[in-house]
């Protein structure tokens, strides 16, 4: 999920086409350690234990930009992928992506599934709508990006949030619509960097932050439908606001540990879940409170992530994140991809 310096106050954000950027690891971070937050809190409804109704209103305070945001961030770096040639470029979707989605919805079924509902490995459910259809949409997303190379960006954006209005009542694939968007957005992005950085050096960018708070509070409280296209460019807004806010902070020391996460957002990605499952069913027979086990749960999620984040530099355990290496004849460049 992660694949990528501070200046002079009139450049003081960097230009988006430089090799890595603090400030893309940062607001990534930010975003992946608000999903475990959600998750450490929406689990225990989704068990029929009841979480506290302030905690999941200040988490839905972020539930429309947290997933746009990720993947935003990704479809900036697309451009970058794709010119490492189609034999790299899908090698390593398939060794970063799907093998890590596929892994890591087996251990679920295994561990959860299986044991407590009987589902067959085969269900439909299991592999469209488990916690990791985040990796599941973003390869499907990269696929589809290599078959529409020459389709102007702007278009792929707007069609899907348009498009998404027709599946009024198809949760998943309205998501899958609404959430293409914000990819091939980034994507644009990537392709107007000029642009980019000057509507972020504006201070009108500033302007954006009562849009972006009011669409948050009405959406938490009223709780309007998710994934709807229509209201797209709110979490632009927000979006926009957010990388401006972290190109300021990027450099600060308390940003380091929202850069760590999103260095390692795909280890973190794919274990919090488990991990949260089972401090939760563990805090439960012992009889904890709901708040300790809600804080517990959130520890456990982002502790071992570190733990893990570390011991992925070296096999056997980076293969639990991404595939083992091909052959090199088999990842060779060739003719770039056109």
């Amino acid at each position: 999920m992660s694949e990528e310096k501070p200046a002079t106050a009139a450049t003081a954000r960097p230009p988006v086409g430089t090799s890595r950027h603090v400030w893309m690891d940062s607001l990534r971070g930010v975003a992946i350690i608000l999903v475990i937050s959600w998750h450490s809190a929406a689990i225990l409804n989704l068990l029929e234990y009841s979480a506290p109704q302030w905690l999941i209103t200040v988490n839905e305070l972020f539930a429309p930009y947290r997933m746009p945001t990720l993947m935003f961030l990704s479809g900036m770096l697309l451009n970058r992928s794709l010119r490492k040639g189609l034999p790299r470029y899908l090698t390593g979707k398939i060794q970063r992506v799907l093998w890590p989605f596929a892994l890591w919805t087996l251990v679920h079924y295994a561990v959860f599934m299986a044991p407590q509902y009987g589902v067959p490995v085969w269900n439909r459910n299991l592999w469209l709508t488990s916690y990791l259809w985040f990796l599941l949409y973003i390869f499907c997303y990269y696929v589809a990006a290599v078959l529409v190379q020459r389709v102007p960006a702007l278009i792929l954006v707007v069609t899907p949030w348009a498009a998404s209005e027709l599946f009024q009542d198809d949760t998943n694939g309205r998501r899958f619509l609404f959430l293409a968007g914000f990819f091939f957005l980034g994507r644009w992005v990537s392709e107007n960097r000029a642009l980019f950085d000057r509507i972020l050096a504006s201070r009108l960018i500033w302007g954006l932050a009562p849009v972006a708070v009011a669409f948050s509070v009405i959406f938490a409280v009223l709780g309007p439908p998710r994934y709807h296209g229509v209201l797209a460019p709110l979490s632009v807004a927000g979006i926009l606001l957010g990388v401006r806010v972290a190109q300021e902070v990027s450099r600060a020391r308390v940003m380091r540990a929202f850069e760590f996460v999103g260095r390692n957002s795909i280890v973190f990605y794919v274990t919090h879940f488990p991990l949260i499952l089972g401090t939760v069913y563990a805090g439960t027979l012992l009889g904890a409170p709901v708040e300790g086990i809600i804080v517990a749960a959130f520890a456990v999620a982002t502790g071992v992530g570190v733990l893990m984040s570390r011991l992925s530099e070296h096999p056997p355990v980076a293969w639990l994140f991404a595939a083992p290496p091909l052959p090199a004849a088999l990842t060779r460049r060739r003719a770039p991809v056109v």
